[in-house]
């Protein structure tokens, strides 16, 4: 599924905001300072609008460790983009918790679509 499509469904939702969560000077500053390219997928989802779900949130990336980069949390839990040398851009993604590190997505735009899938999910309370 393409990242238009993800957003159009939060949009058909009522799960989204054409405000920005961030914007184009803010990703391009976190670029350079962590000296990757960030994700075209995850960069226009930022750039597209604001998401919502209860205990879900983009936040202002930070390094966890070397390799990751964390770009979110949902409860306890907290997803990291895994900077792999020589990958440009499209980068896995991993789930961070407490000391628990496991690959769950190729990318963000599958990522993205777990998400979408579990916040309008009639068993998933706010």
């Amino acid at each position: 599924m393409k990242i238009e499509e993800i957003i159009a469904k939060f949009q058909k939702a009522g799960r989204f905001s054409d405000q920005p969560t961030f914007n184009e000077k803010t990703l391009e500053e976190w670029e350079k300072e962590f000296g990757v390219k960030l994700p075209p997928d995850y960069r226009a989802a930022q750039l597209a609008g604001s998401y919502y779900k209860a205990n879900f949130r983009f936040m202002k990336p930070e390094r966890a460790e070397q390799n990751m980069i964390v770009f979110a949390y949902w409860n306890d839990a907290r997803f990291a983009f895994h900077i792999v040398e020589g990958e440009r851009g499209d980068y896995p993604v991993y789930i961070l918790l407490g000391d628990f590190r496991e690959k769950k997505y190729q990318n963000f735009c599958e990522w993205f679509s777990m998400v979408y899938e579990t916040a309008t999910s009639p068993f998933n309370s706010e």
